[in-house]
């Protein structure tokens, strides 16, 4: 996997920033099920919405640590599942895998993020960014 990364980040001028995070993805038929999955899985999801400054928010990259689910992409603002409390994220959301609460974790991505993975107790973020919090990165 981290050769796959290395070429993500050469082709996506990607950086790497670390931060506690995600365990990475379940490999397909790794998850027993004892029954079919419902069509409407989960009504807790936080949705990245249109604002002005991001017309087509859109997610591009998953991840998951203990119980928190990390979405990056192109986006500002995230709203609750119901649509009643919105919160600014610039490109990258963390939220509670099971009630979907907003996490406080914001950080300021100023560009798009297409890659979350992680390794022991960090998370590395991909994208088209030149910085972080305000701080270059390359």
């Amino acid at each position: 996997m981290a050769s796959v990364l290395r070429r993500t980040a050469i082709v996506l001028s990607t950086v790497l920033v670390g931060i506690p995070c995600w365990t990475g993805p379940a490999r397909a038929g790794s998850i027993p099920h004892d029954r079919v999955v419902s069509d409407n899985p989960a009504n807790v999801t936080p949705n990245v919405v249109s604002d002005t400054v991001v017309p087509a928010p859109a997610v591009f990259a998953l991840g998951k640590r203990s119980d928190t689910i990390y979405a990056g992409g192109s986006f500002r603002t995230v709203s609750d599942a119901a649509g009643v409390t919105t919160v600014q994220r610039h490109n990258v959301v963390a939220f509670n895998a099971t009630s979907g609460a907003i996490s406080s974790f914001a950080p300021v991505f100023d560009g798009e993020v297409w890659a979350i993975a992680s390794w022991k107790s960090a998370l590395y973020v991909g994208g088209t960014f030149s910085s972080v919090n305000g701080v270059a990165r390359q």
